[in-house]
């Protein structure tokens, strides 16, 4: 699940994030892994997630696209011991 910054901004006042319970049961219900679009941010502070999403725009900017991508692999790597992107496509090549 993939925040928009104010769902995001909400989850780090406390408010609670609707949409991320939902797609967490439905990964459940499905039998799929849920890769957490919140997680990569929980250690930063609201000021600092500013830096990770476009300033007027709900979406994240390259560097947090980049943060999330960072975190998807590292919890695809951790779950099957390698990403499941091919090495071509991490290499560029």
């Amino acid at each position: 699940a993939t925040p928009a910054f104010e769902e995001a901004r909400g989850w780090k006042m406390g408010q609670g994030f609707a949409f991320h319970s939902s797609m967490r049961g439905a990964a459940r219900a499905w039998g799929a892994e849920f890769i957490d679009g919140l997680a990569p941010y929980e250690d930063l502070s609201l000021a600092q997630m500013n830096a990770y999403w476009l300033k007027y725009d709900a979406h994240w900017n390259q560097a947090g696209s980049d943060r999330f991508a960072q975190a998807a692999a590292l919890t695809l790597k951790r779950k099957w011991g390698r990403t499941a992107i091919a090495p071509r496509a991490l290499t560029g090549g």
